[in-house]
């Protein structure tokens, strides 16, 4: 997900991991992703449009005047940043229940909704 050519330092934390999972939701398959080399590496160029990979804060694209106030992108990109974190903190004791529970099919399979 860090593309051909990654930064000297990463940062792994709430948004980088929405930010990977965001562009990769198509080649998502059970506990893999695959999928053809093109669209996975189209998939990779488009993490640092959402996320900057080095200080884990914003990407440029995602901060620009269309897609910070003109569209829902970032709104619905924060709150999912602010679940994932919130669940990996535990702010609740069943904070990571309630998020696998909310992103369960209604075909209750265990597959996430798409």
């Amino acid at each position: 997900m860090l593309g051909n050519n990654p930064p000297a330092h990463v940062t792994i934390n709430e948004m980088t991991t929405i930010a990977s999972v965001w562009t990769h939701a198509q080649f998502i398959d059970s506990a893999q992703i695959k999928g053809h080399a093109l669209g996975l590496r189209i998939a990779a160029g488009n993490v640092p449009n959402f996320v900057d990979l080095a200080t884990g804060g914003w990407g440029g694209l995602i901060q620009d005047w269309l897609n910070s106030s003109q569209t829902p992108t970032m709104a619905n990109f924060a709150t999912l940043a602010d679940v994932l974190a919130g669940c990996v903190t535990r702010v609740t004791p069943d904070a990571r229940d309630g998020l696998f529970t909310a992103a369960t099919s209604p075909k209750g399979d265990g597959q996430p909704t798409r």
